[in-house]
């Protein structure tokens, strides 16, 4: 009953905010008399299955998803493509499914595709999933663009801030550009901790008073040992390794358990496809995974037991969400150090730093409640600084009404990577008529076989391009335009690694 404006779902993961955040934005709506609901999802793999929730419950002509994966028309030709089509660029249904680089990356825009949006987004309830996700290093322009959301003189919608692990966006005097007020949607936050506490988490210490250091091979022993486990780490490097190190132990005791890997290494169809092959899995078998943390945040799955290597405070909560999801018995989550310390850089690196310090402070810390993400985030906040929350001068470059800029300088991921083509599934149909538009010398819909080979690459940093280019690895597969597309050129992919080249497997990309 509360007027438009800024709130909150804090609720620990796996206790229902993709239905719970819908049911309060459905009856805010009717309430208030807003328009549609936007669900702001960080990642496609949350995207696909929060979406086919949705479809299921209000049916496939209310629900439009948009995000790289969708291609330009959904089915159909004619008439019924060009709608798909125009509802598509102008979010023109009541229920709109998109991610954060959509999301974001239309509102900093000065494109006539992306501004045709805005006025779709006014009175509108907003739904931001995995809000902890939001970059560091641009939260002073998207805080800013949350408030002009939020304001009855602005959009004058309604925005919802859900996760398990709330960061510390309220405005402080160490924080000012944080959010003045936001109302809790969840009163009684310790009953809803209670009621889903079904995590133990074993923080041991080494003799110096330190998160312990395992080996590959220690940690392989115990996930045999309990023949169901989940183990995360940071970069592909640590995951790939992990993967090998079960596989050789399992072969030489002679055990025939199933043993799987996850990472970006593989591109988005191969993923999906291991998913579909562990869900498959009832949760009472054997199952073993070395992954990177692209399976925390919403992803569907099950562990009894769950390893994580030492990384930020947020993604070590996230992992315990892997743990015991179904309340079937009593979940472990064991935070360690591996040999071999590897983080991706920037705020990553400087959470995983905090959560030790933490850790060393209080051996017991407790990562249920929301005072512990509160003192984490305010801790990573003064340590980037206020330089830290707009690297890119984006504010600036807003008050000088320079849009050009802002669009260039505002990229929510950052783009010194470069899409690789992988020969895989149906990929090689998409291949072929891409070839054929190229042999007539025509662009034909690039943008829409673009899109169709999004769930077929794997993105690598462009400063490995040019000595993969020269052993041959890689070739121009669109060498102008607007799609800088590179196919992999090899037949070498591996079909439980993905991308595996010395260049690519070193790199420190989750």
């Amino acid at each position: 009953d509360k007027p438009p404006g800024l709130f909150t779902l804090t609720v620990p993961t796996g206790g229902g905010k993709t239905l719970a955040s819908m049911a309060f934005a459905l009856k805010h709506a009717a309430k208030h008399q807003l328009r549609r609901v936007i669900v702001v999802i960080p990642y496609i793999s949350i995207i696909e299955q929060n979406a086919a929730i949705y479809r299921e419950i209000f049916g496939d002509d209310v629900v439009l998803e948009h995000h790289s994966n969708m291609e330009a028309s959904s089915g159909g030709k004619g008439e019924s493509e060009d709608a798909t089509r125009l509802a598509i660029e102008n979010w023109d249904a009541p229920v709109i499914v998109t991610t954060s680089v959509r999301f974001f990356e239309s509102l900093f825009s000065n494109r006539p595709n992306n501004c045709r949006r805005m006025h779709r987004i006014a009175r509108s309830v907003i739904i931001f999933d995995e809000v902890q996700t939001l970059p560091v290093h641009l939260l002073s322009p998207i805080l800013s663009v949350l408030k002009s959301l939020a304001s009855p003189d602005d959009f004058g919608s309604t925005l919802v801030l859900c996760t398990a692990t709330q960061p510390a966006f309220r405005h402080r005097d160490s924080f000012p550009i944080g959010l003045r007020e936001y109302t809790e949607l969840i009163g009684t936050q310790s009953e809803v901790n209670q009621l889903f506490d079904q995590v133990r988490y074993r923080w041991s210490r080494d003799e110096a008073g330190q998160i312990p250091t395992l080996s590959w091979d220690e940690v392989t022993t115990r996930m045999i040992s309990a023949r169901r486990a989940l183990c995360v780490v940071n970069v592909k490097k640590h995951a790939a390794e992990l993967f090998n190190a079960l596989r050789r132990v399992c072969c030489e005791r002679g055990l025939y358990l199933p043993i799987f890997h996850l990472s970006t290494a593989m591109c988005p169809a191969h993923r999906r496809s291991v998913l579909d092959q562990i869900k498959a899995i009832p949760p009472t078998q054997p199952c073993l995974l070395a992954a990177t943390q692209c399976v925390e945040a919403g992803v569907d799955l099950d562990f009894p037991l769950v390893f994580r290597a030492l990384g930020p405070i947020d993604s070590i909560a996230q992992a315990a969400g892997r743990c015991n999801r179904e309340g079937l018995g009593s979940g472990t989550l064991t935070v360690f150090q591996p040999e071999e310390p590897k983080l991706p850089l920037d705020a990553y690196k400087e959470g995983a730093k905090i959560a030790g310090d933490m850790f060393a402070m209080r051996p017991n810390l407790d990562l249920r409640t929301p005072d512990t993400f509160a003192e984490y985030f305010t801790k990573l906040y003064n340590v980037t600084g206020q330089a830290g929350w707009d690297r890119e001068g984006i504010q600036r470059l807003r008050r000088n009404l320079d849009f050009a800029a802002v669009a260039r300088e505002f990229k929510l991921i950052d783009d010194n990577t470069e899409a690789v083509v992988i020969r895989y599934g149906d990929c090689k149909q998409v291949l072929e008529q891409l070839e054929q538009l190229q042999r007539r010398q025509t662009r034909g819909d690039l943008k829409n076989l673009f899109r169709r080979l999004q769930p077929y690459t794997v993105n690598l940093y462009r400063r490995f391009d040019q000595p993969l280019v020269e052993r041959q690895d890689l070739r121009g597969l669109i060498e102008t335009g607007p799609f800088g597309l590179m196919l992999w050129n090899r037949d070498f992919y591996d079909p439980n690694l993905g991308l595996i080249t010395t260049l690519a497997v070193d790199q420190t990309v989750i």
